[in-house]
């Protein structure tokens, strides 16, 4: 109950990141991670991690609460405040210049 989820992600090969909400997907073959981050302003933004360079670039865009679903085919699928006005979500993140 109450305000949302947020934590620090840490990933097995050294990744951290801080603020991060439990909603997360991975991509077809695992090369890239999907995760909503929180903003100062209590917003969110899809970040997108590459395993392989070890950095993250954010989609455009801010967000309620990120309910995320799917990642295929450079798409991440999922939900923008699923519980109140719930609108669905397609990002296309093959433009992010990896």
């Amino acid at each position: 109950m109450g305000a949302p989820t947020r934590g620090t992600l840490r990933i097995s090969n050294g990744l951290t990141r801080e603020r991060c909400g439990p909603s997360f997907v991975w991509s077809e073959d695992s090369e890239y991670l999907a995760i909503p981050e929180w903003t100062e302003r209590r917003n969110q933004r899809l970040v997108i991690v590459s395993m392989s360079r070890r950095e993250g670039r954010y989609a455009p865009g801010e967000y309620s609460v990120l309910e995320l679903a799917e990642f295929d085919g450079g798409v991440v699928r999922g939900v923008d405040s699923p519980i109140h006005l719930p609108r669905v979500v397609e990002v296309d993140v093959g433009g992010l210049g990896w």
